[in-house]
């Protein structure tokens, strides 16, 4: 079944690793998490299940589309970037304020 057995975008077969991924995408079905534009605009086949859409929208994709789709939500080098730089701020004013204090 697409969507479950079958990659998301691209249509490759895939190895289910939930027990539960056919129930999960039958109501995804039934009851769409998001309107149909919407998911087919991000290039999807199949409606997305709740935690595909909010949580891990790699779930139940290849290896390749899954990564493409974590990315361009996620923006995984951005925050990587961002969590360095408030780290090195951080660690900036600690030093800061260590060194030009009254002692």
């Amino acid at each position: 079944m697409l969507g479950v057995d079958e990659c998301r975008v691209c249509g490759k077969k895939i190895t289910v690793g939930r027990k539960d991924a056919h129930e999960k995408q039958m109501e995804a079905i039934r009851k769409p998490v998001v309107p149909e534009k919407v998911w087919r605009e991000a290039g999807l086949l199949t409606p997305p299940t709740w935690g595909q859409w909010y949580r891990n929208p790699g779930d139940g994709c290849c290896l390749d589309c899954g990564l493409e789709l974590v990315h361009r939500k996620y923006r995984t080098g951005i925050r990587f970037l961002g969590m360095y730089a408030i780290l090195f701020g951080a660690a900036a004013l600690i030093i800061f304020l260590v060194t030009f204090s009254k002692h």
